[in-house]
C-alpha cells in the first residue's frame, strides 16, 4: 500500500513486521496467500488459483499456449504424503523440516538420464547435504515446449536431507 504525500511525492510504508520496503521490486502479477498462523488448509490453495487465474497478462495466461511458462503456485511441503511415498521405495525421510524434495526433468536416454542423476547426487553431497533417493513420478514421458521444438523427458523427485550440522551454510 503506498501512502500519497503530496500529488508528486510517494513514499513506501515503514519497515514493520514482514514487510520491507528494501525489498520492494518492480514485478508483474504478484500475489500471496498465507494463513499467518501456519495452519494448512485447502482454502489457502484455492485462493492462491483464484488469484493466479486472474493475472491477465504473459504471467498468468501463457505467454506461449505450449509453455505455460511465467505462472505457478508455491505450495507447503506435504510431509505426511512424502513420508508415505519414500517407504514405498525404501527412503527413511528425517522429520518434518528436516528435509526437501525438488522435481527435476531428466533425458528420456538412459545414459544421459543417468549422468545427470550422477552430477545431481555429487553436487549435493559436495554442498554439506546429504542425497536421500530419487521418486520418479509417474510412468509416462512427459512433453515440453522448450525454445520452438517439443522436448521428451521423464520426471523425477530428488529427496535430500538438509545441510548437516557440522557444515556452515553457504552464503547465497
Amino acid at each position: 500500500m503506498v501512502k500519497v504525500i503530496n500529488k508528486k511525492l510517494i513514499e513506501r510504508p515503514k519497515k514493520r513486521g514482514l514487510y520491507d520496503p528494501a525489498s520492494e521490486k518492480d514485478s508483474c502479477g504478484v500475489g500471496l496467500v498465507a494463513n499467518i498462523k501456519g495452519i494448512p488448509s485447502r482454502e489457502i490453495m484455492d485462493d492462491a488459483y483464484l488469484i493466479n487465474s486472474r493475472m491477465d497478462h504473459r504471467g498468468g495466461c501463457g505467454f506461449e499456449e505450449n509453455t505455460g511458462d511465467g505462472a505457478g503456485i508455491l505450495l507447503a511441503l506435504p510431509d505426511s504424503f512424502f513420508q508415505d511415498q519414500a517407504k514405498k521405495i525404501n527412503i527413511n525421510l528425517p522429520d518434518f523440516g528436516s528435509y526437501a524434495v525438488g522435481n527435476i526433468f531428466l533425458p528420456q536416454n538412459p545414459k544421459e538420464r543417468s549422468f545427470c542423476k550422477k552430477i545431481v547426487e555429487q553436487t549435493i553431497n559436495s554442498e554439506g547435504q546429504r542425497f536421500l533417493g530419487w521418486r520418479k513420478v509417474g510412468e509416462k514421458k512427459q512433453s515440453h515446449y522448450h525454445n520452438g521444438i517439443f522436448v521428451d523427458t521423464i520426471i523425477y523427485e530428488i529427496l535430500r536431507k538438509n545441510w548437516l550440522k557440522s557444515n556452515k551454510r553457504p552464503n547465497i
